[in-house]
């Protein structure tokens, strides 16, 4: 399986800039750093996004797959919903497959599309990404976005901007708070 794909990223932030320069005890009125702690708040998100293997806020990805399964698994999570089921047929010419072939589904390991019993899989053309889902993961606004992750943000970026001038040889380490918050939302890895 190739990697996912992001089509379309998030708008907005998980953390606003006010509740950033609170967290960094940065006074409201001092703008120089604001462009920095912009820039932490996107690194921060990115990185639990990365670590926890998720969207925060509400984007579309694409998942790619060589072939046909009874079900294909969604990366990413929480999953909204499937925006469509394309596939590359026998001449290498790309269709959609009718979304009434199909539903999206959500287990314990986070959501997956379904095909029907009666559903017959087409040829496809050989390649790796002859199968490909496009479907939307996240949540629609920042106040949904689990608490503990967005502390866990909060941590990651105070963190950040107090060692901004850390040597490069300086090893920077999580701490002990900011994986106890994060851990609950880590897949399982069989």
């Amino acid at each position: 399986m190739l990697a996912p794909k992001l089509i379309i990223p998030a708008t907005g932030t998980v953390i606003d800039l006010p509740t950033a320069k609170q967290q960094c005890r940065v006074d409201a009125d001092v703008t120089e750093d604001d462009a920095l702690i912009e820039g932490f708040v996107a690194a921060a998100t990115r990185h639990v996004e990365k670590t926890l293997d998720m969207a925060l806020l509400k984007q579309t990805w694409r998942d790619y797959s060589c072939r046909f399964d009874r079900c294909i698994r969604l990366s990413k999570g929480p999953v909204i919903g499937v925006v469509n089921v394309k596939y590359f047929d026998g001449d290498n010419v790309q269709q959609t497959v009718n979304s009434a072939d199909y539903q999206m589904l959500v287990d314990a390991e986070g959501g997956y599309v379904s095909f029907g019993s009666s559903w017959s899989a087409p040829s496809i053309y050989d390649r790796p990404d002859a199968v490909s889902v496009d479907y939307e993961a996240g949540v629609d606004g920042a106040d949904e976005v689990e608490p503990q992750i967005r502390t866990a943000i909060l941590l990651h970026l105070a963190f950040l901007y107090e060692n901004r001038e850390m040597s490069l040889d300086t090893v920077m380490t999580p701490t002990g708070a900011y994986e106890t918050l994060i851990w609950p939302f880590r897949k399982t890895v069989v």
